[in-house]
């Protein structure tokens, strides 16, 4: 389509030029509607100024292990109002669980076993059965062995997630996650 609408002498009518007068049209008022149907997330709290984390580690109660003993830590998590993730079992093949790992053994502490919070089951528009889903403020149990060594130690892992709301899922996120736990 030749979208020349006006020689370099003279005005003059192209009628091609009017199919790409409205196609331009068209894109325009499409821009202006993506760009009123995009709502900016909060900025505060986020990473290098970018939008604030939908997961945040609110607490971690870190156990005293002895060496050669076994306890429990517990880590609770926090999602922010109006969303939701995936729980470590979803109820679809095609969602995201949420996972927590931990890198190799921290000097001699390794992670038995995690222990997940029971998940709520809620009903989305979106979906055509309820989703196994955390929100709110949920702990993971997470249980401990200090195979050796001594004295203060941390044991770093992620906890990965997808986050949505009622209508539109972000981008999977990681969350990094230290535990401190002192050996003795």
């Amino acid at each position: 389509m030749n979208c020349n609408i006006a020689s370099k002498r003279s005005f003059s009518f192209n009628p091609a030029g009017l199919g790409c007068l409205i196609v331009g049209a068209a894109m325009l008022l499409g821009g202006f509607a993506l760009a009123a149907a995009h709502v900016p997330e909060p900025r505060a709290g986020g990473p290098a100024g970018g939008p604030a984390p939908v997961v945040t580690l609110r607490r971690v109660q870190a156990p005293a292990l002895r060496r050669g003993g076994v306890s429990q830590a517990v880590l609770v998590f926090r999602v922010r109002a109006g969303y939701h993730i995936n729980s470590n079992h979803p109820n679809s093949s095609f969602l995201i669980a949420t996972t927590l790992r931990f890198a190799g053994k921290g000097k001699g502490i390794e992670v038995r076993a995690i222990h997940w919070p029971q998940p709520r089951e809620l009903k989305f528009q979106f979906a055509a059965k309820p989703l196994s889903v955390f929100s709110g403020t949920f702990p993971v149990r997470v249980d401990l062995r200090a195979a050796a060594g001594a004295g203060a130690q941390v044991l770093s892992g992620t906890l990965q997630y997808q986050a949505c709301n009622d209508t539109l899922c972000r981008p999977p996120a990681t969350l990094p996650v230290q535990l401190r736990v002192h050996v003795q």
